[in-house]
């Protein structure tokens, strides 16, 4: 009796120990509310950008121009307007808006038009699409016979970058002649839609580089039997190299580069436009490495006169020019350039050259600095 007595409350008190378990394990366990639907976030304004439709691949408006020579500013868009002042050349400007054969443009808090055509802008302002390398701007790439040009090779040559508003980034400098612009953007275009992608590396040169190269290149050669021998070798002289005085690039309507197939691309924006830019490219095999300043480079067998836009066309090519090499050149001709016969990776506007050769150009101009500003849509 007595253990039975015992066994039973043995049980009870198992029983009111399993059930004060239970409700200290409720009361710690923290009470799961239910589970609230989301809220609905009102979806972002997300900003509409603008695929540019016109002559470039984003608007002139905002984009630098650069005077070639001094250049009037007149009150209205026609030479009979009266004259606000003189931009004395190789001033960097904004241009605020274009009226045909006119840009209306901000210079030292001044607006006012000039005459579009003898002035350059900014390359990479309306095609940024392309892939700039500015070599002489912070390592020249001017090798001959493969060998470096003590005082150049690999050398700043003259600033070419500065902060660019219109891309919120440092970016080169790289003024051509307005007409050139447009021709160059048609070229471009052309290459887009096969996969591929122009490479520029220099447009407008200032003299005094110009200089720097050529007497590098002469202190080489006649120094250097192999060199001369490169650049001296009938029926080519140093000059289809490396010429004294005044050239096309000062001019502003020769133009250097190359051609490279697009490996990824992206959209970008700029103010109230998209654009498309080149992330990634391979280069295609050519001649030679870019500047490589002897007849390796050579296009044509012998030498055509570089202010002829026909004779190049009966010219035979050089053995040496490459599938791609010989792309380009088709790309660059059936926009209107024409090619130099001892630089594959030359070419020039001839319709733009007895524009600037009339004038008293000296092309002593080093352009430092930008006014581009993001293109909006406003008054387009």
């Amino acid at each position: 009796m007595i253990i039975k007595r015992i066994v039973l409350i043995l049980a009870m008190a198992l029983i009111f120990s399993a059930c004060g378990e239970k409700n200290i394990t409720k009361q710690e366990t923290p009470i799961q509310k239910e589970e609230q639907p989301k809220e609905v976030q009102p979806e972002e304004n997300k900003k509409e950008y603008i695929r540019y439709e016109g002559k470039f691949e984003l608007p002139v408006k905002g984009s630098t121009g650069f005077t070639t020579i001094p250049r009037e500013l007149f009150i209205e868009p026609e030479l009979e307007a009266d004259i606000l002042g003189t931009i004395p050349g190789g001033k960097p400007f904004e241009i605020v808006e274009e009226i045909e054969g006119w840009w209306k443009i901000r210079y030292e808090q001044q607006e006012g038009y000039v005459e579009s055509s003898y002035c350059m802008i900014n390359l990479p302002d309306v095609v940024p699409s392309i892939v700039y390398d500015g070599i002489n701007t912070y390592a020249s790439k001017d090798r001959s016979s493969r060998k470096d040009i003590p005082g150049v090779t690999g050398q700043l040559i003259y600033p070419g970058t500065d902060y660019n508003e219109r891309f919120s980034q440092e970016r080169f400098i790289l003024p051509v002649l307005y007409g050139t612009a447009k021709k160059i953007h048609n070229i471009q275009q052309e290459a887009l839609e096969n996969g591929e992608t122009l490479v520029v590396y220099e447009g407008y040169r200032p003299l005094s580089a110009q200089e720097v190269m050529v007497d590098g290149l002469e202190n080489l050669a006649y120094n250097d039997e192999e060199v001369l021998a490169g650049i001296e070798s009938p029926p080519w002289s140093m000059d289809w190299f490396a010429g004294r005085g005044v050239s096309n690039h000062q001019y502003g309507y020769a133009i250097d580069l190359s051609l490279a197939l697009i490996k990824d691309q992206r959209m970008e924006y700029s103010g109230d436009y998209e654009y498309l830019e080149v992330t990634k490219h391979s280069d295609f095999q050519m001649p030679t490495a870019i500047n490589e300043l002897s007849t390796r480079s050579i296009v044509f067998t012998e030498p055509v006169k570089p202010s002829s836009s026909e004779e190049w066309k009966n010219a035979k090519l050089a053995p040496t020019m490459t599938e791609y090499a010989i792309r380009l050149q088709k790309y660059c001709t059936d926009h209107g350039l024409t090619p130099l016969a001892s630089e594959w990776w030359h070419f020039n506007d001839l319709a733009e050259e007895d524009k600037m050769t009339n004038t008293d150009f000296t092309g002593q101009y080093v352009y430092k600095s930008l006014r581009s500003k993001p293109p909006v849509k406003l008054g387009d």
